[in-house]
Formats: C-alpha cells, sequence, structure tokens
C-alpha cells in the first residue's frame, strides 16, 4: 500500500517536472521511506492521543528509534506492516503497566540482547538502554526489549 501510494506520487511528480527531478524509481523509494516514518508518528501520536499516554508514546517512539538506529533488526517484507507493526509496538510499550524490577530485568535482558545478537554498534546501544536504569521509564524499557527481540537472527 505505502510502496504504490510512493509510486503514484513519484509519477505524478516526474509529469509536473521532469527535468529537475531524480529518477521516479529513487523518488518512488525515499517518499515510501518517508510516508513509513511519518505513518509511525501519525499513528502512534493519534492512538497516543486516544489512550491518553501521548508523552509515553513519545518516549517509546525515540526509545524505540534510537535503537534501532544503532542495531539494525528485522525488516518486514512490506513497507505498510512495517509502519502498522512498530506503531503497534510504541503503542503497546506505551500503555503496558510494567513496576521498576521489572523495567529494570527487560533493561538488563534488552542489554543482554543487543550484546549477543547486534552486528553494529553495540557500546552506544548499551549505553542508550543504560539510561534507563537511571530513568526507570517503562515505555523505554517495553520499546528496548521490543527492538532488541527483533535483532535475533532467526527473524532476519
Amino acid at each position: 500500500m505505502i510502496l504504490n501510494a510512493s509510486a503514484v506520487i513519484a509519477r505524478k511528480i516526474k509529469e509536473w517536472n521532469p527535468e529537475e527531478t531524480i529518477d521516479e524509481e529513487r523518488m518512488t523509494y525515499a517518499l515510501a521511506l518517508q510516508i513509513n516514518k511519518y505513518g509511525v508518528i501519525f499513528i502512534s501520536l493519534l492512538a497516543g492521543l486516544f489512550l491518553g499516554s501521548v508523552v509515553q508514546c513519545i518516549i517509546a517512539m525515540v526509545s524505540f528509534a534510537l535503537l534501532r538506529r544503532f542495531t539494525g533488526g528485522y525488516h518486514f517484507r512490506s513497507l505498510t506492516m512495517c509502519t502498522l507493526m512498530t506503531a503497534a509496538i510504541i503503542v503497546f510499550s506505551s500503555k503496558l503497566p510494567i513496576n521498576n524490577l521489572y523495567t529494570v530485568l527487560l533493561n538488563i535482558v534488552s542489554s543482554l540482547l543487543v550484546l549477543r545478537f547486534s552486528n553494529r554498534r553495540i557500546m552506544p546501544a548499551t549505553l542508550i538502554i543504560s539510561v534507563n536504569f537511571i530513568f526507570l521509564n517503562p515505555a523505554a524499557a517495553l520499546a528496548f526489549f521490543s527492538q532488541s527481540l527483533l535483532l535475533i537472527s532467526k527473524w532476519r
């Protein structure tokens, strides 16, 4: 769905200005990534607004995205599925009630999963997770845990 919408938009842009635009395929890809990113933000914030957890949604979103940036992880076959699953992870992370003990345990497990399964920048990733030992934010802990599960190689 996202890729199709991006292709239609790219085709129209190319028709309107064929001389000054990049090729249609690259424009489609760039637009699809932007729609994916802003789709996750929009869906997450809208759900957070309805559920009364906008701040926790923002915390979960930033935590998930920041850790993902450093560690990589599983990619869904479609951007639409990626958008929906990422938004679901963020919304659930913002609403699941966990106490400080479970927050600490999730931080530890997330750190261990990153150390074991990430083949990218491990030190910044574990530092990001470690900051949550100070703040003990449940939404961040759940987002970190969700992202670290996406590192397990059999899913990639």
